[in-house]
């Protein structure tokens, strides 16, 4: 399974690096960004459009972690308080008469009986 991610990723990253190869003209055309507000304008010197995805790739992927980062958390702590109880379920032993295997073994006794 282990190689089986490695050729996955590794044919990922290639159809990538093809796709920028096939379009350089529009990931290195220069684009400027202007805002003109009614009392001020600011303006961005011109750079590649690759900078401008990138920049929002990773903008996008900070955001998505931000935002899902409370929810890890509480999920987090859940599973901690599950496992303690779980732990502390398997160190107590059941009482005997609710033991599923005393129960079990005085049934065929009580059908001999009869």
């Amino acid at each position: 399974m282990k190689k089986v991610k490695i050729a996955f990723w590794l044919l990922l990253v290639a159809f990538f690096g093809l796709l920028i190869y096939q379009n350089q003209e529009l990931f290195l055309v220069k684009k400027g960004l202007r805002i003109n507000l009614y009392f001020t304008a600011y303006q961005v010197p011109e750079i590649p459009n690759a900078v401008y995805y990138l920049a929002f790739l990773v903008l996008g992927v900070l955001l998505s972690y931000f935002a899902t980062l409370s929810g890890r958390f509480k999920t987090k702590k859940m599973i901690k308080d599950l496992r303690s109880e779980l732990d502390s379920l398997k160190k107590s032993p059941a009482p005997a008469e609710t033991r599923p295997q005393d129960a079990a073994a005085e049934t065929p006794s009580q059908d001999a009986a009869s």
